[in-house]
C-alpha cells in the first residue's frame, strides 16, 4: 500500500547564524529557524500523531531548557490527508506567527512579513512510497539538493527584519524572546544584571570566577548600562580585579556537535513506530544535554535532534570542557540508540569576532568527522583548535579513547597545582622538546618488533624516570605518569605516529598540543603560556 509523507526543509540556518555579533544575536538567529519549524508541525499536525522527525514528547517540549532551539532544520511527516496547497498555507501562517513573535511594533507587520516570506527557504517534496523504509533515502536525495539553492531577494527589502529582530530592545521585548527571561537564564541567573538576560563571551569566560561571591559583587557593582567586554577592558587595571585571572578567564569555548552515521541510522527504521521512538529519544537526550550544559557553566544555543550547539568556559573551577563532553558522551549512551557523536570546541579570545569563530567551528567539525584512528575507526572524536590572542593557534583531533587518557593528564595536573611548580607543564614540554631526537629513535627502535607499544612503554618509563626526576613527591609521580600515558596513548592510537617513528621522523606534534592545551587550562596569572609567538612548538 501506498503512502504519501512530506519531506520539508528550511535554511538558510548557516549563513544566518555568521550574521551574528553578539552571543545574543547568535541565540536570536538559532530560535528563529527552531521556531519556524514548531509552528510549521503545530499547523500541518495539530494532534501530533503524523510527525516521524522532529518527535518532541509533550514532557520536554513544555521545559524551557535555558532557552534553547529544540527544534531541527529538517521535517518528515505523514501526508496521506494533505495536499500541496495544505502545505503553502502552513508556510504563510508559520511565517507570519514568526513575525508576530518577532515584533517590537505591530506597525511594521506587513512589511516584516514580506521580508521573511523572501529570507526564509522553505523548501518540501510530497513522496508516494510503497515501505516507510526507504523513506530516508528518498528524503535525502531531494532535501540534500534543495539546501544547495541560493536564496535572494527580488528586490531590495524596505524593512529588514532581521537586523531588527537582533536589536536587544527588540529580542528582550518579544514574544520570542521572553523564554530567555526568568529561571531560563540558569547558570547565569544571578551574574547577569537587570540589562540583559543572555551571557556576553566575557561572561562566559569568566563563569569560574564569577562563582566567587567577592567576584561577582565586585563585577555588579562596577556594571551599569555598558557593554560587558568594555566592562572588563575597564576593570583590566583594577588590581584587586585581575588578581583573580588566569590565562583561561579571558576565552570561552564555541561548541558544536553532531550525531554520526546518523543519516544510516534512519535508513534502518522500517516503521512509523520505529521514527516516532528514535526521534522522542533524541528529544530526551536534547533536554538531558541542556541540563548537563547549563550545570557547566555553558548556555545552550540549539540542541535539537542529534546537533548540539552551544558557548561554555573553558574552565569552571572543577571541571574542563572536555569533561563536560564526556557528559554528554553518556547521556546518548543512555538513550539506547547506539549513535556516538563527534565534537568540534573551538576555543577563542572573548573579544574575537563571533561570526568568524561560528565559522571555523564548522570546518572543525568536518576534521572531527573526518578523522580515523590506527584501528581504521572513524568519526567519535572531538577536535579542538585554541586560537590566541597573539595571533598563534594549535589544535588536534582525539578519539574518544585518546580524550580519556588526555583527560586523566589534565586531571592531574589540575589537582596538584603548587605554586611554585606553576611552569611544570611548559618545563615537561620543553625537555621533552630538547630530547625529541632521542625518543625518535627509541620509537624507530622499536617500530618493527612484536609487541611496539610494550617496548616503547618500557623505554620511556627508563626515560621519564632518568630525565624528570626533579622532585621526588606522589604529586609530581602521578603528573609524570600521566604525561607518559598520554605519550604512549598517542602513538598507540595515531596512525601518523606509528609511520613518522618508522620513518624516524617527529611524531610528537599531537602530544605537544595536548600537553600546551593543558598548560593554557592551568597556568596561573603570572606564567608566559598566553604567549606562544616564540614557544619551541609553536606553529
Amino acid at each position: 500500500m501506498t503512502s504519501t509523507y512530506l519531506a520539508l526543509t528550511i535554511g538558510p540556518v548557516f549563513k544566518t547564524m555568521k550574521m551574528a555579533r553578539k552571543t545574543r544575536e547568535l541565540w536570536a538567529a538559532s530560535a528563529l529557524f527552531s521556531a519556524l519549524m514548531k509552528h510549521l508541525i503545530a499547523y500541518l499536525d495539530p494532534d501530533g500523531s503524523r510527525t516521524l522527525i522532529p518527535r518532541v514528547p509533550a514532557e520536554v517540549a513544555g521545559r524551557p531548557l535555558y532557552g534553547a532551539g529544540l527544534y531541527p532544520d529538517r521535517l518528515f511527516l505523514n501526508a496521506d490527508s494533505l495536499s500541496k496547497e495544505m502545505v503553502e498555507a502552513a508556510i504563510d501562517v508559520a511565517i507570519r506567527n514568526i513575525t508576530t513573535e518577532c515584533l517590537e511594533n505591530q506597525l511594521v507587520l506587513e512589511n516584516s512579513v514580506e521580508f521573511w516570506k523572501q529570507f526564509f527557504r522553505i523548501r518540501y517534496v510530497l513522496l508516494p512510497l510503497q515501505d516507510i523504509l526507504s523513506l530516508s533515502t528518498e528524503a535525502s536525495r531531494y532535501l540534500d539538493t534543495m539546501e544547495l539553492e541560493a536564496v535572494g531577494f527580488e528586490k531590495t527589502p524596505g524593512h529588514n527584519a532581521l537586523l531588527n529582530w537582533f536589536k536587544p530592545q527588540v529580542l528582550f521585548g518579544s514574544q520570542l524572546g521572553n523564554q530567555l527571561k526568568g529561571g531560563s537564564r540558569g547558570a547565569y541567573s544571578q551574574i547577569l544584571g537587570n540589562g540583559s538576560y543572555f551571557p556576553s563571551t566575557v561572561e562566559i569566560a569568566l563563569y569560574e570566577l564569577l562563582r566567587k561571591e567577592n567576584f561577582l559583587a565586585k563585577w555588579k557593582r562596577e556594571w551599569k548600562e555598558e557593554e560587558p567586554e568594555d566592562q572588563f577592558e575597564r576593570l583590566e587595571s583594577d588590581q584587586e580585579f585581575t588578581n583573580y585571572l588566569s590565562p583561561r578567564h579571558r576565552y570561552y569555548c564555541i561548541v558544536q556537535a553532531d550525531g554520526d552515521n546518523f543519516g544510516t541510522a534512519l535508513e534502518k527504521l522500517g516503521t512509523k513506530e520505529a521514527y516516532i521512538d528514535f526521534s522522542e529519544k533524541l528529544s530526551v537526550f536534547a533536554a538531558k544535554s541542556a541540563g548537563i550544559i547549563n550545570d557547566f557553566g555553558g548556555k545552550p544555543i540549539y540542541i535539537g535532534g542529534d546537533d548540539l550547539l552551544f558557548l561554555a568556559p573553558v574552565y569552571n573551577g572543577e571541571q574542563t570542557v572536555f569533561d563536560l563532553i564526556t557528559k554528554l558522551d553518556e547521556a546518548m549512551h543512555a538513550t539506547g540508540l547506539g549513535l556516538t557523536v563527534s565534537y568540534a570546541v573551538q576555543m577563542v579570545y572573548y573579544k574575537y569576532p563571533l561570526f568568524e569563530a561560528i565559522d571555523s567551528s564548522y570546518s572543525l567539525l568536518e576534521k572531527a568527522k573526518g578523522h580515523k584512528n590506527k584501528q581504521g575507526k572513524t568519526k567519535n572524536s572531538v577536535a579542538f583548535n585554541l586560537l590566541k590572542h597573539s595571533g598563534g593557534a594549535f589544535h588536534g583531533v582525539l578519539s574518544k579513547e585518546l580524550l580519556r587518557s588526555a583527560l586523566a593528564t589534565m586531571n592531574q595536573f589540575a589537582q596538584h597545582q603548587v605554586g611554585n611548580r606553576s611552569g611544570v607543564v611548559s618545563s615537561l614540554i620543553f625537555k621533552i622538546r630538547s630530547m625529541e631526537g632521542l625518543l625518535n629513535a627509541l620509537a624507530k627502535q622499536v617500530a618493527d618488533t612484536a609487541n611496539p607499544e610494550q617496548a616503547l612503554r618500557e623505554r620511556l618509563t627508563s626515560f621519564f624516570d632518568a630525565f624528570f626526576n626533579e622532585w621526588k613527591d606522589a604529586a609530581f609521580d602521578a603528573q609524570r605518569k600521566a604525561t607518559l600515558d598520554l605519550l604512549l596513548q598517542i602513538y598507540a592510537e595515531t596512525p601518523q605516529a606509528t609511520e613518522d617513528a618508522k620513518a624516524g621522523k617527529p611524531w610528537l606534534k599531537l602530544f605537544y598540543d595536548v600537553m600546551r592545551l593543558i598548560d593554557f587550562m592551568f597556568s596561573p596569572k603570572e606564567s608566559n603560556a598566553d604567549d606562544t609567538q616564540n614557544h619551541p612548538t609553536a606553529n
